[in-house]
């Protein structure tokens, strides 16, 4: 049986990043096509630190977008996801992770961060799937926030458009985000095989109605089970 094509819809970075890992975990090189359908452009930010106790990531974007606008590496910073937390220790920052998801994160900050009050500084993309900062204010936390990149959709490549009208094929899908870039592909709806792996049920959820061939969600959602997952179809 033919082994599907991995295709990494991410953006370039965050894929490469990943399939090295995937393929340390399969004890193979692993062939991957790349074709992002979300372009990180930064915007123009003004970050202002005053008063500020704990930064909050939820992204490596962020974070690194962050260490490129200032020398500060000071104050705590709170992440969501190992991933997260380790982009920012590279930076020089002193980061924890306080779990896998947003809700998580809510969790961890109750019961962890205590007087004096804190004041949460949230540093995000323009478009996110959970709008943390209400949730913030509304569990009684001083908080603001600065959106420091936007994502822009992209098509994918006509290699990309080609493989899946010929191979079988796996396309990990990170966030919400890059699954609507995959859906307005007019290519998909046409696709030879096409095997869907969602890192959450959120996400998993605009893929409702759609006729993709098979849908697999992470165990867990994060990058340990999103290659968990992919090492049971490659």
């Amino acid at each position: 049986m033919t082994q599907p094509s991995l295709l990494m819809i991410r953006p370039q970075d965050a894929a490469h990043s990943f399939v090295d890992a995937l393929a340390q975990v399969l004890g193979r090189p692993v062939n991957a096509i790349y074709s992002p359908v979300i372009h990180i452009e930064p915007v123009t930010a003004v970050i202002d630190l005053t008063g500020v106790t704990h930064l909050v990531f939820t992204s490596a974007n962020a974070v690194k977008r962050y260490a490129s606008l200032t020398a500060d590496r000071d104050i705590p910073a709170l992440c969501v996801g190992k991933t997260t937390q380790k982009a920012a220790l590279e930076t020089g920052l002193n980061a924890t992770a306080t779990g896998k998801t947003v809700a998580d994160f809510l969790v961890w900050s109750k019961s962890k961060i205590l007087p004096p009050e804190p004041v949460f500084l949230y540093l995000r993309g323009a478009q996110v799937s959970f709008d943390l900062l209400p949730e913030l204010h509304r569990s009684g936390f001083q908080a603001r926030e600065v959106v420091l990149y936007r994502q822009i959709q992209r098509s994918l490549s006509k290699n990309a458009l080609n493989l899946m009208q010929t191979n079988a094929v796996v396309i990990p899908v990170f966030s919400a985000n890059s699954a609507c870039g995959l859906l307005k592909i007019d290519g998909l709806s046409g696709a030879c095989n096409v095997h869907v792996v969602c890192i959450s049920q959120t996400v998993a959820q605009k893929f409702a109605g759609f006729p993709i061939d098979r849908l697999t969600i992470s165990r867990t959602p994060d990058r340990a089970g999103m290659i968990a997952a992919l090492a049971e179809l490659l």
